[in-house]
């Protein structure tokens, strides 16, 4: 099923010009049209609002009309709620939980939680990766002494985080695949670390 909203109002919890269609087959064989949808907490249910539904099928087409009508669709009011930031709010269990949901309704911005569930596993590892780079630089000698040393130290880092947020910001844009995307950093400067250590004086 799709269910579409030309707009939805919190407050009210309405949402106008509500439309819901099934499929079966990658065949429409039913759609509903309403003025607009209200929630009924008291029984956890939208009605629709002056509906049609036009029923198809292999002999023909058929329309019902009504004045009020509840529906089962598996959304709730908190589904229409304003998402900015809200990967950020999740614990991981709720974060796998949303975005399996999120999958199974076929529904869109399922990569911006999943870059947020690849982040938190990959961040500590960068963390250590910076930190050895960091270890690495500091044993290297130089002619332009500590103070090269500790700008050379910050820009890899600095670059480190422009890298990770090119990647992810292509990979929301749905261009990457969001598990590499987030764990590509890390992997480019274990190999930059990895030839550090290599050249470190023995």
């Amino acid at each position: 099923m799709y269910a579409y909203l030309s707009s939805y109002n919190n407050t009210t919890q309405q949402g106008d010009k509500f439309t819901l269609e099934k499929f079966e087959d990658n065949k429409l064989v039913q759609k509903l049209s309403a003025a607009y949808i209200v929630w009924k907490p008291e029984i956890k249910k939208w009605s629709a609002v002056d509906y049609s539904i036009r029923t198809i099928t292999e002999t023909g087409e058929t329309m019902t009309y009504g004045k009020l009508i509840d529906t089962t669709i598996a959304l709730e009011p908190k589904d229409f709620e304003n998402t900015n930031n809200l990967e950020k709010t999740f614990t991981l269990s709720e974060l796998n939980n949303h975005i399996a949901k999120l999958q199974s309704r076929g529904a869109e911005g399922v990569v911006l939680f999943q870059i947020e569930r690849y982040t938190r596993i990959a961040n500590p590892f960068g963390i250590i990766i910076l930190t050895a780079i960091g270890v690495i630089v500091s044993a290297r000698k130089s002619r332009g002494g500590v103070g090269f040393q500790i700008a050379l130290g910050f820009g890899l880092a600095f670059v480190y985080i422009l890298f990770f947020m090119m990647s992810s910001g292509i990979a929301k844009k749905g261009a990457f695949d969001p598990f590499l995307a987030v764990w590509l950093p890390n992997i480019v400067f274990s190999l930059i670390g990895l030839v550090l250590y290599r050249t470190v004086p023995k």
